[in-house]
């Protein structure tokens, strides 16, 4: 196997594997009205591991560099805070003065507990109010609460430990995360701090971070295990769904079921894992896959996708179609197409004519890379 990897450049193919990841969270949310989608959630979890896999790139290349955390969080932060920010002036401060907020289901507790999004903690106010209303408007912003936390911590790991410690430390991140998910669902009634609790969750991200390692200086490993621990991780996630129906699980590939938060999530991050380090071959089907182009413009767009598809989803559509008398299959496949297209929309015009102008200032911020 030959890995065409490096952090110095643009890896187009990591785009269109971000653009599957996008694909399955907008059919999860948009379609579920289909039995099959039910298993779009895992499309986050491909994301926490292809963020631990840029990111600790990213920070080995830097290592050295003058300015290293500093450097690294001002790039993050012009990537990510405009349109998550700007998003969020819009949904707490400008919705209140408009009859949109009379839409939104159970606005008023996001408003009354609206300092945890700006301060990226809204998983920890969901992880232990069982007030939190599940399924709500802006729901999905968990998971950037998680990746944000990730890159405050994770530089100084990077930077303080050498690749093997780093290696150990990812290893002791999976078995804690298994043991706190495990403790967690012994202890609550609620499916919910399992899967959105950072500490339940950073495995994904470290899992991520442990393949660039074995990249790096584990070459061989790589090249004569990688295809069969793909196999090994698919076999181990469909036995993990049997499992599940053969106990009674109505749906196997539904996220609340205590056996797939239990070990499952560990599971398909060590698949994804896998599937990313085959999509770095030089030749094969999963490079070609991943470079088609319907992948790769929905990965070029996915950070705006992901935040603004849901939103759309909770305040137009719906009441748009039920008033035009359209009911049934019908009005559900009119309002999720009409969603999925508008989210491109917006998500176009969002980075092309907003998020794209802070860009720019990344070039200020100078890393001297190895």
């Amino acid at each position: 196997m030959q890995i065409d990897y490096s952090q110095k450049k643009h890896i187009p193919v990591l785009d269109g594997i971000r653009g599957l990841a996008i694909l399955l969270v907008l059919i999860f949310h948009l379609f579920d009205y289909i039995p099959i989608t039910k298993i779009g959630w895992i499309g986050v979890d491909l994301f926490f591991v292809l963020s631990g896999f840029l990111i600790t790139g990213i920070l080995l290349n830097t290592k050295d560099s003058p300015n290293y955390y500093q450097s690294f969080i001002i790039r993050r932060a012009l990537r990510i805070f405009p349109l998550y920010y700007g998003f969020l002036v819009f949904f707490m401060i400008i919705v209140p003065f408009t009859s949109l907020s009379q839409s939104i289901t159970d606005y008023d507790y996001l408003t009354e507990h609206q300092v945890y999004y700006w301060f990226y903690l809204q998983n920890w106010l969901a992880s232990f109010d069982q007030n939190w209303p599940t399924g709500n408007a802006i729901s999905h912003l968990w998971s950037l609460a998680v990746e944000e936390q990730f890159y405050l911590l994770w530089p100084f790991v990077v930077y303080f430990l050498s690749h093997k410690q780093i290696k150990t430390c990812c290893i002791a991140i999976v078995i804690l995360a298994i043991l706190i998910r495990n403790l967690l669902i012994f202890n609550q009634l609620s499916w919910v701090a399992p899967y959105i609790n950072t500490l339940a969750r950073f495995d994904s991200l470290a899992i991520g971070a442990l393949l660039v390692i074995y990249i790096r200086y584990n070459k061989e490993f790589i090249e004569k295990y990688i295809s069969k621990f793909l196999l090994v991780t698919g076999v181990l996630f469909i036995s993990i769904l049997i499992i599940i129906k053969a106990n009674g699980g109505h749906n196997p590939l539904l996220l609340t079921n205590p056996i797939m938060q239990s070990i499952g999530f560990t599971v398909i991050g060590f698949f994804f894992a896998a599937l990313i380090a085959i999509s770095l071959q030089k030749n094969g089907k999963a490079p070609a896959f991943f470079s088609n182009p319907p992948l790769l413009f929905l990965g070029k767009y996915s950070y705006g996708l992901y935040v603004y598809h849901s939103v759309l989803d909770k305040l137009f559509f719906n009441e748009i179609y039920t008033a035009l008398g359209a009911n049934g299959i019908t009005s559900n496949i009119l309002t999720s197409l009409s969603i999925l297209a508008s989210s491109v929309i917006l998500s176009y015009i969002s980075f092309h004519y907003y998020e794209k102008h802070f860009l720019k200032f990344k070039k200020l911020v100078v890393v001297k890379l190895i």
